[in-house]
């Protein structure tokens, strides 16, 4: 029997669940790279101590926090695109302005406006 973990958005581990050996240095693994992936640094530790239902514990909170950030990625993506296409739009208005010499003092003065 196996289970699989995501510990990266496309990116999947099998957890050999047939022994508790085989899965227990499975989900140390996985554990491992997760944390690394979600953190920047492997865990550090003695795990010697904990019970299989510890790791597959910390090993689902670990592929929540996966998903969860995955999600913030997605949501930030969006939001720069709305903002490059704000930008864009603006960059025209203002380039448009009659005259031309201008165009940067009333885009700085309209910025001011939507500050205060």
């Amino acid at each position: 029997m196996s289970k699989t973990l995501t510990f990266a958005p496309g990116w999947t581990q099998i957890i050999n669940t047939s022994n508790e050996v085989d899965e227990r240095n499975d989900l140390l693994s996985y554990i491992s790279d997760t944390y690394k992936g979600l953190y920047g640094f492997r865990p550090r530790g003695d795990t010697s101590a904990m019970t299989i239902e510890d790791l597959r514990t910390q090993a689902d909170s670990l592929q929540k926090d996966v998903f969860r950030e995955a999600e913030y990625i997605k949501k930030e993506y969006l939001r720069e695109k709305r903002e490059k296409v704000a930008h864009k739009r603006a960059v025209k208005y203002y380039m448009n302005l009659k005259p031309r010499s201008n165009a940067m003092k009333v885009a700085m003065l309209d910025a001011l406006d939507e500050a205060a």
